[in-house]
Order: structure tokens, then C-alpha cells, then sequence
């Protein structure tokens, strides 16, 4: 069974983004092998960027390296061929089996977007817990952006040994995309964060 996953939701023929309990249908690409990362000419994606904007300038205070990822993120997206397409950047167990393939594929697939919803969901967490990590001290810009390295690569081991282990799942062939691994570990630490004051 091949396809993508995204944020817990399986991809295969027609695809589907499941978020916060709402599933939104896209079509596969005519004459290509999964959907790419559509661009919504409806202007959805241009209003959540905004609205994204205008959540960030609500901050007292802007977090460095917090506002780095979220500026590598959205330009990621927003600026054709800054990333190859979704097929090759994304966390596929079967074509990872070399350090630098396995190395590659994580930091492309950490910053590849499936379409604007999932950039905006992925941004919004990653803006509150970015800021409460770097705000409350306990990390420093570099200390955050080092941790962010060690989870994207980490989150990637975990999803190929997962699809080694567990081949009944199908992930061996499928594609992953997003930053929301990252963002459910950066969770725990803000948790662990909060527990410890």
C-alpha cells in the first residue's frame, strides 16, 4: 500500500488532510505520482498566511530561532522549486537506507508542507511552543535550534524503524511530510518544561 501520511491520516488515491476533525479532499495530480503541494488560488493560502503574520505580531517579545523556522518554513512553501517536490523530499523508509539519503530526506520532509492548512496548523504550534520554550529561558535560540536538528532526525529514525518493524503497516513505501513530529516532541518538552517550575 503506498501513499503519504499526514498528520496521522493515510493518502491513497484520492487523498485526504485530516485536521482537528474536519477532512479535506484533494485529487492526485493528473500524470504524477502523488499531489505535490497545491497552491490554493482561492486565496485560503494568502489569508492564513496573514492571519499567521498577525498572530506573530502579537508576541511581545519574537523569539529568534522561533521566528528562523517559521520564516524557513513559509518560504519553503510560498517560493517554487526552493524544495524538490513532494516525492523526492519526503521521509520514504525505502529509498533511506544511506546516511545521507536518511539525512536528506529528514530536514526536506521536516520543511515540506502538504498544502496551506497543514502549513498553518504546523505554524501555529510550532509560534506558541517555540515562543514559551525560548520566553521562559530554559532555551536559548541555539539550544532550540540544536534540539530541533536532534528531533527532526530523531522523529525520522523512528518512522523508518517503525516501518521496518512493523511492515504490516505499509509505511515502507509511503511518503511523510511536515513538521508535526517535531512539534508533538516540542510538546513534551514544553510539558516537561511546565512540570519542572
Amino acid at each position: 500500500m503506498t501513499g503519504y501520511w499526514i498528520l496521522g491520516c493515510h493518502f491513497s488515491g484520492f487523498t485526504r488532510l485530516c485536521l482537528l476533525g474536519h477532512e479535506v479532499m484533494y485529487r492526485r495530480r493528473p500524470g504524477g505520482y502523488g499531489y505535490g503541494r497545491p497552491r490554493d488560488s482561492s486565496g485560503m493560502a494568502l489569508s492564513l498566511a496573514l492571519s499567521l503574520l498577525h498572530q506573530f505580531n502579537q508576541l511581545p517579545n519574537k523569539p529568534p530561532a522561533t521566528m528562523l523556522l517559521l520564516a524557513i518554513n513559509v518560504v519553503a512553501f510560498f517560493v517554487p522549486d526552493v524544495l524538490p517536490p513532494v516525492t523526492q523530499a519526503c521521509i520514504n523508509p525505502s529509498r533511506m537506507q544511506s546516511p545521507d539519503a536518511f539525512l536528506v530526506r529528514s530536514f526536506l520532509a521536516a520543511f515540506t508542507h502538504a498544502d496551506a492548512v497543514h502549513l498553518y496548523a504546523n505554524m501555529s504550534s510550532l509560534m506558541y511552543k517555540g515562543y514559551w520554550l525560548e520566553r521562559r529561558g530554559r532555551y536559548s535560540a541555539t539550544k532550540l535550534l540544536l534540539l530541533v536538528a536532534e528531533l527532526v532526525v530523531t522523529s525520522s529514525a523512528l518512522y523508518c524503524a517503525t516501518a521496518f518493524i512493523l511492515p504490516a503497516l505499509g509505511l515502507w513505501q509511503s511518503c511523510a511530510v511536515g513538521f508535526s513530529a517535531v512539534l508533538f516532541a516540542l510538546k513534551v518538552v514544553l510539558h516537561d518544561c511546565e512540570a519542572r517550575e
